[in-house]
């Protein structure tokens, strides 16, 4: 096996495991993996075909991925079909969706929090973690958008 193939399968590999850590579906987790494990702008046809998934599960896989940012969609001269990129990086896309998934349980720990009648160690430990996580997630917000503002200057 040459180099170039054993990397790509290897890429493809590791970004199936962060994406089956994400939560994603069996057929949202292949596609992501395989856009992460190009380098070039794929097509639907190229997703099927390199994914070995039905061309409607491949769809709704790119509407999901589309919808939670994790992909975006890049035109490419003299074609017609769609074709899809990875986000420029990575580490963010990962983080931002742990994030969104953890807002609810934020937002639900937060009410059960505040329902607490007396002040504990450990609830001070969980106000503390409450707390870091939403400093994060304001983090995060604030470098996509300064990120998105490159983006649209370049």
């Amino acid at each position: 096996m040459d180099v170039s193939k054993q990397y790509s399968e290897t890429l493809f590999d590791s970004v199936l495991m962060i994406s089956k850590l994400l939560g994603f579906s069996r057929s949202v987790a292949i596609v992501f993996s395989t856009i992460y494990s190009h380098d070039v702008p794929l097509s639907v046809d190229d997703l099927v075909c390199e994914s070995g998934l039905s061309k409607s599960a491949v769809s709704l896989a790119l509407r999901e991925l589309t919808h939670l940012n994790a992909i975006q969609e890049k035109s490419i001269r003299g074609e017609r079909s769609r074709h899809y990129v990875g986000m420029p990086d990575l580490s963010s896309v990962v983080i931002a969706l742990v994030m969104a998934r953890l807002h609810l349980p934020m937002t639900e720990l937060r009410a059960s929090l505040d329902r607490l009648p007396n002040v504990t160690e450990r609830s001070q430990q969980m106000w503390t973690l409450l707390s870091t996580l939403e400093n994060i997630d304001s983090l995060l917000a604030n470098s996509r958008a300064e990120s998105q503002t490159q983006e649209s200057i370049s």
